[in-house]
């Protein structure tokens, strides 16, 4: 519980460790601003250093759905696609997706959940209680290793969701998997996340909030009318990707950070 005993002493912990460490390093901007608040005043924020997560640009990278097995065999390439793979657990906010396919008129639009997770028998049942199991939207579990390649880029759009109780936390490794591919982004999470901060800062996708169904489907909307904004935004997740959070930069800037170079 919140003030109870054991969030004092875990809270006093924390902010001991944080005020005796030479280095700590953030994953982005909203996550750095949590450590200072947690540590307090006494803390050195230039001992705070954030280095984003990455994926590989040579195991990940743009395909044409007219060109991948994966869309193929899924049916993805017959009609405008969304895109959610990973963990399925309580801090992944696909309810609000489910809901938004539920209520989108036009049929065109598909959405394929891949993973598995905590909650992952909550959310196939909520489909299926709105009707859009196996009819808007079908689910598949974790795909192998070799397969990735073509999974993460089977789709016109990624989805990447955080509930917002989790803001400064986390950031979502799925959101450099997802500008990697070269598809734009379905941000689900709070405006100052650093997922929406960053698909909002590169122009890389459309945000919306948890639980905002109509956002949510806008969004899709928006893409399936406006094709050219989904080819610019696809190219601009990949450039900014390129530019800033390959497995490369991330790695080097650690080696920096620990040598003092």
């Amino acid at each position: 519980r919140k003030n109870g005993l054991i969030d004092q002493i875990w809270s006093t912990l924390q902010r001991r460790v944080l005020l005796s460490a030479t280095r700590i390093v953030a994953l982005g901007p909203q996550m750095k601003e949590r450590i200072s608040n947690n540590a307090g005043e006494e803390l050195d924020s230039d001992t705070i250093h954030i280095i984003h997560n990455w994926e590989d640009p040579e195991f990940i990278k743009p395909m044409d759905k007219s060109d991948n097995w994966f869309s193929q065999k899924h049916e993805l390439d017959k009609q405008f696609s969304v895109l959610y793979s990973g963990n399925i657990g309580d801090f992944h906010d696909l309810e609000t997706l489910v809901e938004a396919m539920a209520a989108l008129d036009d049929k065109r639009a598909k959405a394929l959940i891949i993973g598995e997770g905590d909650n992952k028998d909550n959310i196939v049942a909520h489909a299926e209680s709105l009707g859009v199991r196996g009819n808007g939207i079908s689910f598949l579990p974790y795909q192998p290793l070799d397969d990735l390649p073509y999974s993460l880029t089977a789709a016109d759009v990624s989805v990447v969701t955080v509930r917002e109780e989790t803001r400064g936390i986390c950031v979502s490794s799925k959101l450099y998997t997802a500008m990697a591919a070269g598809t734009p982004i379905l941000v689900i999470a709070h405006p100052n996340d650093d997922e929406a901060r960053i698909t909002t800062r590169f122009d890389a996708g459309i945000q919306a909030s948890p639980g905002d169904v109509e956002g949510v489907q806008e969004a899709i909307e928006t893409w399936i009318e406006n094709p050219d904004l989904l080819t610019k935004q696809g190219h601009n997740a990949r450039k900014a990707f390129e530019q800033n959070f390959t497995r490369k930069q991330s790695v080097r800037a650690y080696y920096e950070l620990l040598s003092g170079e």
